[in-house]
């Protein structure tokens, strides 16, 4: 038996879990002395809401899904013998998954770092705020964005197998269950990724007012919001 899947299935559960909760120095900060309001107010009403239910269920589906790696290792025929290896991820595919949401997570790790206190959740101005031009806020305006960007291809490749209408009646009702799961996951990471692209203009709009001058020189210098020289 490899122990490669039992090593990456924890490490991609704590990625999640990381890319989707806010610094903790951020979630300490009082001083905000404006609160501006958010067009996609609906998603990121939702996505507050459920946004801790999403990072432990993927928390439980990666101890399902270790079970199953567990399992099928020691199993000769997988696909008939045992419930919990049916409908198996393709390696491929989950080594891609994987690796979009690693580097997603490093991507937002040096995010948290270089914004420090500045990285919050809500769109707000703070005591003494200032503009961030350096780390990865220096090759594009909202890398925290870009890294869900590549965060949302990831979860939709882990989350493709046992999809409701790619299920078999005779499927195992555990795989039913985890098939509704997974289209419920991917439906609400494509809501959080609309909600967070629809932001991005809000949050440079918001910026030029505090900023003035500053941001516009930023804006020039740094033109892309997400992807260089692309978007």
């Amino acid at each position: 038996m490899t122990i490669f899947p039992l090593v990456c299935i924890p490490a991609c559960a704590y990625a999640v879990h990381f890319a989707g909760t806010p610094p903790v120095q951020a979630q300490k900060v009082t001083g905000a002395v404006r609160q501006h309001p958010i067009q996609t107010g609906m998603p990121e009403r939702t996505l507050a809401a459920v946004g801790p239910v999403m990072a432990y269920g993927f928390w439980a589906k990666s101890l399902l899904d270790a079970v199953r790696a567990a399992e099928c290792a020691f199993v000769e025929r997988p696909n008939s013998s045992s419930p919990f290896c049916a409908g198996q991820l393709p390696p491929h595919r989950y080594l891609i998954g994987w690796a979009l949401v690693m580097t997603a997570a490093l991507i937002r790790r040096a995010c948290f770092r270089e914004m420090g206190r500045f990285f919050t959740f809500t769109v707000s101005i703070q005591d003494q705020h200032k503009l961030i031009r350096s780390g990865p806020y220096s090759i594009v305006r909202h890398p925290g964005y870009s890294a869900w960007i590549l965060f949302t291809g990831g979860i939709i490749l882990l989350h493709l197998d046992d999809l409701p209408f790619f299920s078999t009646m005779s499927a195992p009702l555990i795989w039913k269950l985890v098939g509704w799961y997974n289209l419920v996951y991917i439906s609400l990471t494509v809501l959080g990724l609309y909600s967070l692209l629809m932001r991005a203009d809000v949050e440079d709009a918001i910026l030029r007012e505090h900023c003035g001058q500053e941001w516009i020189n930023y804006s020039r210098e740094v033109p892309d919001q997400f992807i260089p020289y692309v978007w």
